[in-house]
């Protein structure tokens, strides 16, 4: 074999491994964002059941399900509150998230 057809053979190797390393890696993120995905998920829909929530934070629920899931909300209704930031929701929501992460850890 020549050199040139043994650094073709090499090379081809390291495709192979770098393209299984690739594979392994974006099947990894895709499981942990899914994992994320249905964390979020859940504390949305904990918001949306919460008697105590308000308008706002029940609005801003509804809309992160509805972008984690799709077609919960006519697109125009979605439109109406691009831009409106209410970080007392966000807040909520932060917390609702940690406390069902620790609940999955308990």
């Amino acid at each position: 074999m020549t050199d040139r057809q043994e650094a073709r053979k090499r090379a081809e190797i390291t495709r192979r491994e770098n393209a299984e390393i690739n594979r392994q890696w974006r099947a990894e993120r895709e499981r942990q964002e899914a994992a994320d995905k249905a964390l979020v998920a859940e504390a949305m829909r904990g918001i949306l059941s919460d008697q105590g929530a308000t308008a706002r934070e029940r609005i801003f629920a509804a809309l992160t399900l509805d972008h984690i899931t799709g077609n919960l909300i006519p697109w125009r209704a979605g439109q109406l509150y691009n831009g409106d930031t209410d970080t007392a929701a966000f807040a909520r929501a932060v917390n609702a998230i940690a406390e069902a992460e620790n609940k999955g850890n308990t």
